[in-house]
C-alpha cells in the first residue's frame, strides 16, 4: 500500500489518527471552570474567630477570653463543635449580665451568637481547603436575616418586659405572645423562601 493510500485509509477508519486528534484536543487544551466570585474557604473559619471577637464588646473579660479561645479551637477543629460552645459562653454572659432595653450590647451579643451558630455548622460540613463560590452563601444569608428580624424584637419585648414596665405574668404572657407571633412570622418567610428556590 502507498503512503497515500495508508493516509486515506486513516482518515476514513473511525477512531483513527484523525479522530483521536479531534478528541484528544480539548483535553489537552485544559478545561477552565468559571465559578465566579469566590472566597477562600478558610476565610468561614477566621470569620468564626472574628464573629467570637465581639464577645470583648458584649461580655465581661472572662467570659470574652473563653469564647475566643473555644472559636479557636473550633476553627481548626470544627468537629469538637466548640464553635457552638463560643456562643453558648456568650449567651450565658449576657443572661448573667443582661443588657438593658436601649443598650446595643445585648442585640449585638444576638447577633454574634446567631453568626457564630451558622459559621460553625458550614465549617463542620465544608473542608478546610478550596474556594466557595459566593452566591452559594446567599441562602444561608437569607435564612440568618429572617431569623434575626424576627429574633430582635422579641429580645427587645423580653427585656422590656424584664425591666418591670408590667407585671410579671402580664410579661410573661406578652413575651410568649410576642414569640410565638415572631415564630410564626420566621416559619412563613422561611417556607416562602424555600418555594423560591
Amino acid at each position: 500500500m502507498s503512503m497515500r493510500e495508508r493516509e486515506g485509509a486513516e482518515t476514513a477508519r473511525p477512531g483513527g489518527a484523525a479522530a483521536e486528534r479531534g478528541a484528544a484536543g480539548p483535553r489537552g487544551a485544559g478545561a477552565h471552570l468559571e465559578i465566579g466570585p469566590w472566597v477562600p474557604l478558610a476565610a468561614l473559619r477566621v470569620a468564626l474567630v472574628a464573629a467570637a471577637c465581639v464577645a470583648f464588646a458584649v461580655a465581661p473579660l472572662p467570659y470574652a477570653l473563653i469564647a475566643v479561645a473555644l472559636a479557636l479551637v473550633g476553627a481548626v477543629l470544627p468537629a469538637s463543635l466548640l464553635g457552638w460552645a463560643a456562643a453558648f459562653v456568650i449567651a450565658m454572659a449576657q443572661l448573667a449580665h443582661p443588657a438593658a432595653v436601649a443598650d446595643p450590647r445585648g442585640y449585638i451579643a444576638l447577633i454574634a451568637v446567631h453568626l457564630l451558630h451558622v459559621l460553625a455548622g458550614l465549617i463542620l460540613v465544608l473542608p478546610a481547603r478550596g474556594r466557595l463560590q459566593v452566591r452559594a452563601l446567599a441562602v444561608p444569608a437569607r435564612r440568618w436575616l429572617v431569623i434575626e428580624v424576627v429574633a430582635q424584637p422579641v429580645l427587645a419585648l423580653a427585656l422590656w418586659a424584664r425591666a418591670g414596665h408590667v407585671g410579671g405574668a402580664i410579661a410573661g404572657g406578652a413575651v410568649a405572645v410576642g414569640a410565638a407571633l415572631c415564630g410564626l412570622a420566621m416559619v412563613i418567610a422561611l417556607a416562602r423562601l424555600a418555594r423560591r428556590r
